[in-house]
This record gives structure tokens, C-alpha cells and sequence, in this order.
């Protein structure tokens, strides 16, 4: 998928909708910041789906969309306000802690920005 990202961004291609799988494997932090960026870029002028298990990523989309398989059973839950932030917690410790839910919120906020930008805000 990320392979699929640079042309996607660099072509002046119609597709009005682009699908993006498992953008995220392999990758985290600071690259991970700057997937998600590129993502919200893409969504400027496109649709863009992305299949992710990373909050950096999910928490830069404009709807949040969690599928939940329970057996054969599988349904599709629109993640907004408190559930978002739930949900964003859980992708980043797997647990529901304060310190886990504040930083879900940071990164709903846009204030959860990589180390990088943090540091040259600071000089």
C-alpha cells in the first residue's frame, strides 16, 4: 500500500476514491506521522479508505469507521466522541488508562505531533 501511496500523490490520476490496506505495517513513529500526513493530504482532493491498526493514522481521518467480527457475525460502528477517543486509547496500549485516554485526545487534537516538530517549535 505504501508503494501505492507516492503514485497516488504524485499522478494527477481521476480516481476519485483510493483504498489503502494495512498502510501501516512495518511502520510507526515519526514515519508513521508522516503517512498519516500524506493520507490527509490525499483526502484533500480525493476519497480516501485506509485500513489501520495505527492511532497516528486513524486519528488524522475525518470519519472513523471500527469493524467488529464476532463470529460470523460482522458489523461496521461509526467512532465518534467519547467511543473515538475509547477506541484510539485501545490501539495505543490495548488498555483503557488515563494516561492512554489523554494521549487519544492529543492526538484528536493535532497536538500529538512527532517529537521532530515539537523540538523546532521549541528553537
Amino acid at each position: 500500500s505504501r508503494i501505492a501511496l507516492a503514485p497516488a500523490l504524485l499522478t494527477g490520476s481521476e480516481a476519485p476514491t483510493v483504498v489503502f490496506d494495512e498502510v501501516d505495517a512495518g511502520i510507526g513513529g515519526e514515519t508513521a506521522w508522516k503517512v498519516a500526513e500524506r493520507l490527509a493530504r490525499l483526502g484533500q482532493v480525493r476519497q480516501v479508505l485506509v485500513v489501520t491498526h495505527l492511532p497516528q493514522i486513524a486519528a488524522r481521518a475525518t470519519r472513523h469507521l471500527r469493524v467488529v467480527k464476532e463470529g460470523e457475525e460482522v458489523r461496521i460502528e461509526v467512532l465518534e466522541g467519547e467511543k473515538r477517543i475509547r477506541e484510539l486509547a485501545r490501539l495505543l496500549s490495548g488498555q483503557y488508562t488515563e494516561a492512554a485516554l489523554a494521549h487519544a485526545r492529543l492526538l484528536l487534537e493535532g497536538n500529538g505531533h512527532p517529537v521532530q516538530d515539537w523540538v523546532e517549535a521549541q528553537e
